[in-house]
């Protein structure tokens, strides 16, 4: 009769349950049998006890190991799919970086491999210079570790991201701070989006408090530096004195040069500062927004990198919309303002004209009728009839100069008016108030492109007009608009008494034409004769004076607002861009 000894394997060094109960737990059981009929020995007995104990042991610790694999693979797994980065840093012997999640690369540019197995400094530098003093403090004090840290970090590719790293210290066990773990979260588009919302609530402020809008726009651009990473801000604007656009490049880096450039203006513009930036070597990429008002381009805004392979930040592509429609508000709102003050100033001209016409000008009227009277009378000695007709002249003088001053106190003529309506009406103008005729001449070729210049021109015209008044004594005059070859010139004409050469540069109104003229980057022409003419129809050819305005127009000055787009350019590899 066989004999045998049964042991159960479990899963512990634990007593085998009570007879009864079931047997939870339990990896199998070992048998000895013997085919001699004798009974076991204590010895032989605990031999079997202690094999079913070891290898209950060393099934537990495989299944321990199986469910470690499957939860370090689970957790692998979990920090490879986060878009957060895991870490573990040692601290002694000394500190380094044991683990960083592979997601750290979708936000650094760095792999897991670069950081972990590179260079010991290399998981260090990746952080902004300015903000590793501010990691070395809060590492240093384990108090500070409840509160996330916020570290700008360098991507590889050279711009900025925000970071915020959770800590946890480790603790051995001496209680000892042997090394500290913890997660890293990409929140640039958080912060991004929060100085976004700053910047432009700063810059509505300073559109509301009435500042100029070269210091709206250069404070729009020093935000957009910060909010993409760019490297220059671009500001285009119409050249003051001159037809083309002024380009300015703004850099936030010391070690770049800033340009102020002039693009000639021929409706493409956003095309021409391309090009023109690659001339200077940005072969970056490059993201520009036309600044429109109600019916025309007001000006370009746009940022641009130095070299290829960087990106702009998402926040900062939609800052720059915003801000270009927040500088086309502080462009229009200024010319609101000079346009509101203009209105002022000419209300209050036309004010003292009326004044000066309704009251001094019938007062000297008056006044000079009665001398004349008194000196016909014949009880009046001749010389007092001499010294009558000479304060008679000085009236008749002075109201020829008071009349002058009237012209010159109207408002504009071009109100409401093209240039030609307002040349016409300037000349009707100077006839009433100087009672001298005034021909006017427009050739229709002559028109184009001069959209932007007419309120300049007709104010070089209007000072060209007053000293006809007052100085030139002359019958007839005339006022000439026409095209010689690639100019545009503007001529006036009398047949007065001319003036001296020298007093070209020294007369008030001859220097204010000058003046007017360098504005609008135009070459003025004085020509006199001291002899007047005979006839008034020669107006300025046998004697009189003779003012032209050189001006060269070969484009309309400025095009209309649907005709510039968005514009974003990534340099192919070698710099070439197709426009």
């Amino acid at each position: 009769m066989l004999s045998g000894i049964t042991a159960g394997i479990y899963q512990s060094d634990s007593l085998p349950p009570p007879a009864g109960k079931g047997r939870v737990g339990a990896f199998g059981v070992i048998i000895a049998r013997s085919w001699k009929p004798r009974s076991f020995t204590r010895a032989q007995v605990q031999v079997v006890e202690d094999t079913a104990a070891l290898l209950g042991r060393a099934l537990v610790r495989r299944a321990n190991e199986r469910r470690l694999r499957e939860s370090e693979e689970q957790f692998r797994q979990l920090a490879e799919r986060s878009p957060d980065a895991l870490f573990r840093t040692q601290l002694y012997p000394q500190p380094r970086l044991e683990y960083i999640s592979s997601s750290v690369e979708a936000f650094s540019g760095y792999t897991a491999e670069e950081l972990v197995h590179g260079d010991r400094e290399a998981a260090w530098n990746v952080i902004h210079p300015d903000d590793r003093q501010k990691a070395r403090d809060f590492l240093s004090d384990p108090n500070k570790l409840n509160f996330p840290l916020l570290l700008r970090w360098i991507h590889k590719s050279g711009s900025v991201v925000w970071t915020e790293q959770r800590v946890t210290p480790v603790l051995n066990k001496e209680g000892r701070w042997v090394a500290y773990q913890g997660v890293i979260r990409d929140v640039t588009g958080r912060i991004l989006a929060e100085q976004r919302r700053q910047a432009e609530a700063e810059v509505t402020q300073l559109i509301l408090e009435g500042r100029q809008a070269g210091e709206v726009l250069q404070a729009a651009a020093g935000h957009l530096l910060r909010l993409s990473g760019a490297d220059y801000a671009l500001l285009a604007l119409p050249a003051i004195g001159q037809a083309g656009w002024r380009l300015r490049s703004i850099s936030g880096d010391a070690s770049l040069k800033s340009h102020d450039i002039v693009l000639p203006d021929d409706g493409r513009v956003i095309d021409r500062i391309v090009r023109q930036l690659r001339r200077l070597g940005v072969m970056g990429r490059v993201h520009l927004e036309p600044v429109r008002g109600s019916d025309t381009l007001l000006g370009v805004l746009g940022i641009a990198n130095l070299a290829e392979g960087r990106r702009f930040s998402e926040v900062g592509l939609r800052a720059v919309g915003d801000f270009a429609r927040q500088a086309a508000l502080a462009i229009e709102y200024e010319q609101a303002r000079a346009d509101l003050q203009r209105l002022a100033v000419l209300e209050d001209r036309a004010r003292i004209s009326r004044e000066l016409h309704d009251g001094v000008i019938q007062s000297l009227f008056g006044a000079g009728m009665i001398l004349e009277g008194i000196g016909e009378t014949t009880d009046v000695p001749p010389a007092a009839r001499s010294g009558i007709a000479r304060v008679a002249q000085m009236i008749d003088n002075t109201m020829v100069d008071v009349r002058s001053y009237i012209f010159d106190l109207r408002p504009s003529a071009l109100a409401g008016r093209n240039i030609e309506q307002g040349l016409r009406a300037l000349a009707e103008d100077f006839e009433k108030a100087s009672a001298i005729p005034c021909s006017v001449e427009v050739e229709p070729e002559a028109l184009a492109g001069l959209e932007d210049l007419a309120p300049p021109l007709i104010q070089i015209a209007r000072e060209a007009l007053s000293n006809v008044a007052r100085h030139a004594r002359a019958s007839a005059c005339q006022v000439r608009l026409y095209r010689d070859g690639t100019e545009v010139i503007l001529e006036i004409r009398d047949n007065g008494r001319g003036f001296k050469p020298a007093r070209a540069n020294t007369g008030s109104g001859l220097k204010n034409i000058r003046g007017r003229a360098a504005e609008i980057g135009a070459r003025v022409q004085f020509i006199s004769s001291p002899r007047p003419s005979a006839s008034p129809s020669a107006c300025g050819r046998a004697g009189g004076s003779i003012v032209r305005i050189h001006l060269r127009v070969t484009q309309p000055s400025r095009p209309k607002a649907s005709s510039a787009t968005t514009t974003t350019i990534a340099a192919p590899r070698g710099g070439k861009v197709k426009v």
